[in-house]
């Protein structure tokens, strides 16, 4: 895999004079960004120091505008290796993550040691799949992938080592077990001010869903029922945005966020390893507890008008979590939605929270199925009375908290601020958003106004220590 294109190479040294990089200290996080968009650059440098640090494989993620003259994007790869000094204080263990926009290539790169723990052939089909998330029109759909491809490779080669084998190293053990192999869309890239055009657009993109799965995956009259129709959806690969059983929102959430068939099997996985599950019920919402200790989130249920309950998957509002990682569902909002059915089944009351009682979520809708409505209603009062500044907040919020759609929900927010610049609660709420999209000179630029507000804020002081530990400045080249 390493062997050096000589004529690429001698293309390459004219390019690499104009280029000067010093090689890294050990396990340095190197990441070279010469594409305009370096929004999200300090992010990368943190998930590339995360998964250094836990494998002791030294890593470098370069994207570029464009590959040199006579260059291939596998000779420019090599090249790469060679000039960094790639593995050099890691033990000879280093990975290349190389995309070049002007050509549409990616290129995963490894070192002989790691050949057998990620052969040709797997990388060559994560190369594959990463074409779909790096062209999306969602401008942080790329550090998604990356950040994605990292955590999966980092999974994988401590599971490999742990078996002290190369084990079944197939796509199906990692690629498709971690849906990283799925073509997606990268979603409608929702931003702009007719959202209610984007719903349509969006759900005019989708293809007319199957019959079968239209008739085998309705809404039931019992909330467990309706679970287990949701978990078989996912052991059989359902990643279907129109299933009838899902709320509208997640419908929407789902255009915006494919959900990649094998991905949906995995979670299907951890799904069935924390069987079985309790369903507590509290007027029109449900929830459904898995066992405890077990890395999954609850499933959120609600019922609709014709009494049917729908699933209402879990966006940024209530948890995040990583069940890769084995990490616990963490409740980032108190008081969210669910609480009232969440408290029984758990039998602690939901008081601590990420953002403590900073921000809290915004009641749901009473008709699950109606967003589309809402938001075209509120788009029409705007067209009129653009000051308003209730109807840009619960705007915002249909966006941040039924559809998850954080870019489309940023400026709505910053508009709020502008109009009332004391609500420090819609500052959490953006924090909440630009950490969602790996925004981290948003995030800084918020903590800091947090700071100057609430200068006595333990919560503020404490989470911004830990901010500019995991964020450094970025070094100028």
């Amino acid at each position: 895999m390493l062997a050096l294109v000589l004529g690429g190479w001698f293309a390459y040294g004219a390019w690499a004079a104009r280029h000067p990089v010093e090689p890294p200290a050990p396990l340095t996080a190197l990441l070279v960004n010469e594409t305009p968009l370096k929004r999200y650059d300090r992010a990368l440098l943190a998930s590339i120091r995360i998964f250094q640090r836990a494998t002791g494989i030294g890593l470098a993620v370069v994207l570029q505008d464009k590959l040199p003259p006579g260059q291939t994007i596998e000779s420019q790869a090599a090249a790469f290796f060679q000039q960094y000094g790639l593995g050099k204080g890691s033990q000879g263990k280093a990975m290349l993550l190389l995309w070049s926009e002007a050509e549409r290539q990616f290129k995963i790169e490894v070192s002989y040691s790691l050949e057998a723990v990620f052969p040709d052939l797997l990388c060559h089909q994560l190369e594959q799949a990463a074409r779909s998330y790096m062209l999306a029109s969602n401008p942080y759909a790329r550090r998604d992938f990356l950040t994605e491809l990292m955590v999966t490779m980092r999974l994988h080669y401590l599971a490999a080592r742990a078996a002290d084998a190369s084990a079944d190293l197939t796509m199906s053990a990692l690629a498709s077990a971690y849906g990283l192999s799925a073509h997606v869309s990268g979603g409608a890239g929702i931003v702009g001010r007719d959202y209610a055009s984007a719903l349509e657009k969006a759900q005019a993109l989708q293809t007319a869903l199957p019959s079968h799965l239209a008739n085998d995956f309705t809404p039931q009259g019992a909330a467990a029922d309706t679970v287990k129709l949701y978990l078989r959806s996912l052991r059989e690969g359902v990643g279907a945005p129109m299933l009838p059983l899902l709320s509208e929102g997640s419908r929407y959430y789902r255009m915006e966020k494919p959900l990649a068939p094998a991905y949906a099997q995995r979670l299907a996985q951890f799904y069935d390893h924390a069987m079985p599950f309790t369903v507590w019920q509290q007027g029109d919402k449900a929830v459904a507890v898995f066992q405890a200790g077990q890395p999954v989130l609850p499933m959120f249920l609600r019922r609709n008008a014709q009494g049917r309950w729908l699933v209402d998957e879990p966006k940024g509002q209530a948890y995040f979590v990583l069940p890769e990682q084995g990490g616990a569902a963490v409740q980032k909002y108190a008081n969210f939605p669910y609480a009232a059915a969440f408290v029984p089944a758990t039998g602690q009351p939901v008081t601590a929270a990420l953002y403590a009682d900073r921000s809290v979520p915004p009641a749901l809708s009473e008709d699950g199925s109606a967003v589309k409505r809402q938001v075209q209603a509120l788009q029409d009062r705007l067209a009129t009375q653009p000051d308003d500044v209730d109807a840009t907040l619960k705007l915002a919020e249909h966006l941040h908290f039924d559809l998850y759609w954080l870019e489309a929900a940023a400026p709505l927010y910053e508009r709020v601020l502008q109009l009332a610049p004391d609500r420090n609660d819609i500052r959490w709420r953006l924090l909440d958003v630009y950490t969602g999209t790996s925004d981290i000179d948003a995030q800084e630029r918020l903590y800091q106004e947090l700071t100057r507000r609430t200068p006595h804020d333990a919560l503020v002081a404490h989470y911004f220590a830990w901010f500019r530990s995991m964020y450094p400045p970025l070094t100028p080249p």
